[in-house]
This record gives C-alpha cells, sequence and structure tokens, in this order.
C-alpha cells in the first residue's frame, strides 16, 4: 500500500514537471515568432498624413523572411503608400476614427501596430486644415512601374502650400533595384537597375526644412 502512494506521488510530480517543460518551450516559441513594429501606435492628424513603420522579430534567434506583406484594417481610413525591406508607409484618408496595421513574413510571423486619426484643433477664427494642405512635398508621379532594364522616370516634387526649402535630398529603399542618377531644382531621374527581381522600390526626397514625400517604383 505504502508503495503504490509512493508510485501516485511520483506520477503527480513527473505530470507536473512535464507540463512546465511544455509550458516553457511554448512561451519560446511564441516569443521567437512574435513580430514587433515600431512605432507600435502613431496619432495622424490633419497636419500629418503619413507614418513609417518598421517590422522587426522580437527575438534575436531568428530572422525575418521576406518579402513582408503589409495590410491595414480598415481600407476606408488608410492604406500601405509603399513597402520595401521591413518598413511600410502607411497613408490616412479619413480624420477621426482607429485602424490597424498588419505585417506578416513568409514564415507567418506577424505583428499589429494601432494608428488613431484625430481631427487637429482649430483655432478661433481659423478654417480646419484639410491633410492634402499640410507642409508634405508630393511626388510626381507617386506611383510609377517599369518594366525594362535602365528605364528612367522623372520626378518633379512640389509642395502642398508652399514651395519646398531646396536643395532637395533623395534617397531610395534598394539601391539593387534602381537608384536617382541625377537630380537639380525640384526633379531628380529614377533608373532602373534590376528587372530579374520583381518587387516595389520606395523613392523619398526631403527639404531643409524637413518636410518629406514618398513615391513608390515597381519593376517588373
Amino acid at each position: 500500500m505504502k508503495t503504490m502512494r509512493i508510485v501516485a506521488v511520483l506520477g503527480v510530480v513527473m505530470a507536473v514537471v512535464a507540463g512546465i517543460m511544455i509550458t516553457g518551450c511554448e512561451t519560446t516559441e511564441t516569443t521567437d515568432n512574435a513580430m514587433t513594429v515600431s512605432p507600435d501606435s502613431a496619432i495622424v492628424t490633419n497636419d500629418v498624413s503619413m507614418v513609417t513603420f518598421t517590422a522587426s522579430l522580437t527575438s534575436s534567434n531568428v530572422a525575418l523572411i521576406l518579402p513582408l506583406i503589409w495590410s491595414v484594417g480598415d481600407a476606408s481610413m488608410g492604406h500601405i503608400r509603399a513597402s520595401d525591406g521591413v518598413t511600410a508607409v502607411y497613408e490616412s484618408t479619413s480624420k477621426t476614427g482607429n485602424n490597424t496595421v498588419h505585417v506578416r513574413d513568409q514564415g507567418d510571423s506577424e505583428g499589429v501596430a494601432t494608428v488613431s486619426h484625430e481631427r487637429s484643433v482649430e483655432t478661433p477664427g481659423s478654417a480646419a486644415v484639410d491633410p492634402a494642405e499640410n507642409n508634405a512635398l508630393l511626388i510626381t508621379p507617386d506611383n510609377v512601374l517599369l518594366t525594362n532594364l535602365l528605364d528612367t522616370v522623372t520626378l518633379v516634387v512640389t509642395g502642398s502650400k508652399v514651395d519646398p526649402s531646396l536643395p532637395l535630398v533623395w534617397s531610395v529603399g534598394d539601391s539593387s533595384l534602381g537608384d536617382i542618377i541625377s537630380s537639380g531644382g525640384h526633379t531628380a531621374i529614377y533608373q532602373c537597375r534590376n528587372i530579374l527581381f520583381i518587387g516595389n522600390n520606395v523613392i523619398r526626397v526631403s527639404d531643409q526644412k524637413g518636410a518629406t514625400g514618398v513615391a513608390s517604383v515597381k519593376s517588373r
């Protein structure tokens, strides 16, 4: 009888230990696969219509498997304007409410961020400022498709309310896909360098007062 009790107690102890080990393994796997989006929350107003998000894995033991897939919870409030590598640019199209930005890599790791759309406070005697009239720089065209190696496109920058403060500073997300080969004044020329890889490249521009703009170039 005493032997049976000892066996029963040992069985319970082993079950508890096994449960702890399983729980520990599950926790580690979840941590490895968890994706962090930075910032994890953002506020857009009439004066700030775009936010850049960056994705990374919580654990340093594994790496993101590109390309990343970005999406939004409510496309009527905003959309992913451009994405490249581990970053994406969210642009708002609605003034109030909350939206979510989701990202997933090819290994099914997922992350999420929240975007709060708030209306700018109006001062007495002034009208609300429309998002299209903020200090963001506008690149024309802002969405381009290039199909041949060494194809070029001329990009022109304007300001929503005032002229950009020159000189402009241009950059690209992935120079292996294409690059700015010349620039001056309000224009720049982008050239396609790789048509073997199908993807989007992000072109960014900023002026001397910190105003920024973004365009997307797709090669196929």
